[in-house]
């Protein structure tokens, strides 16, 4: 786990420094620390490959294939740095919001964040600021972005087209977006002035809808996975509304089964379980876990 962190006052005004944690952010380490009077300008984003991206100046981006050890200066960036997204497979996306002057652009980078192309932009709010919420890849094709003005957009063919999609009620903007996967999903119209809203995303009708009320599932929780990422052992910890028969199963990036975790009837209540990651290689994994109704899929980052 990587985060930014600025300094606007006090006597450490404009120190900049990125830190690291091993243990799901209780504890940090501090890998880089500057004074200078820019800022860095977005989150780091891991790829499923592990190569970190981080926006550090309105046209410049960092790259770092070892954690954040070291850091590759990737500058003059056809593009203002924005949102960053990682899809898989090697792409990247920044979403990066209008201005007055400037229209909303996206981009991609289809070279593990090498090399970068302008691949959208914005004419229908050009000549007023435009903001880009939040956006989400599912898989390398597969992609959302929301905004104000009630903007949805999405992808299929990994970014080369973007189609609107209207929100079932007008006025309302999402904000905060999860998806599943391509065939469901979920966001969240924060409500300042009106009533909170949760929207959900079904291919069955290829259509949104919103949620006046939602039920969560009525028998297998996933209530923690920790820590994540880890280097050795991680807990995952389930809760059952009733008793049954439950299948936890670790699955590499490919799909294939790395190890069954559990597969036997359980009682109610909350029950731990663990995988040592012991003898498999550093990547992304999946726990899959299943009671016969329901399914919960959670994805783990295994680092040695």
């Amino acid at each position: 786990m990587l985060s930014t962190a600025n300094t606007f006052s006090g006597q450490d005004s404009n120190r900049r420094q990125i830190c690291r944690s091993y243990d799901g952010g209780l504890n940090w380490s501090s890998l880089y620390v500057e004074t200078t009077a820019l800022n860095f300008f977005s989150q780091p984003v891991l790829s499923p490959e592990g190569t970190l991206i981080m926006g550090v100046s309105r046209h410049t981006i960092w790259r770092s294939t070892d954690w954040g050890q070291t850091w590759l200066v990737i500058d003059d960036l056809p593009f203002r740095v924005g949102r960053f997204e990682a899809a898989g497979e090697g792409r990247f996306y920044c979403a990066t919001s209008g201005t007055s002057q400037l229209p909303a652009t996206i981009s991609r980078s289809t070279d593990d964040g090498l090399t970068w192309e302008v691949i959208w932009t914005d004419s229908l709010h050009v000549g007023r600021s435009f903001f880009f919420s939040d956006m989400e890849f599912t898989d390398p094709l597969s992609g959302w972005l929301s905004g104000d003005d009630d903007w949805m957009m999405r992808t299929t063919d990994g970014g080369d087209s973007w189609e609107t999609v209207p929100l079932p009620v007008p006025g309302y903007e999402i904000h905060s977006l999860s998806f599943l996967d391509s065939t469901l999903g979920w966001g969240i119209d924060p409500g300042v002035v009106t009533p909170t809203r949760i929207y959900r995303w079904g291919t069955s009708g290829d259509a949104p809808e919103a949620g006046r009320s939602g039920s969560l599932p009525q028998n297998l929780f996933l209530e923690s996975v920790y820590p994540n990422p880890f280097n050795g052992t991680t807990n995952i910890r389930v809760h059952l509304a009733r008793s049954s028969t439950v299948t936890a199963t670790i699955y590499d990036l490919l799909g294939r089964p790395a190890e069954v975790l559990l597969n036997q009837p359980l009682g109610m209540g909350q029950h731990q379980l663990q995988w040592k990651g012991s003898g498999y290689a550093t990547g992304v994994y999946f726990l899959h876990l299943e009671d016969g109704t329901h399914t919960i899929t959670s994805k783990l980052l295994l680092v040695r």
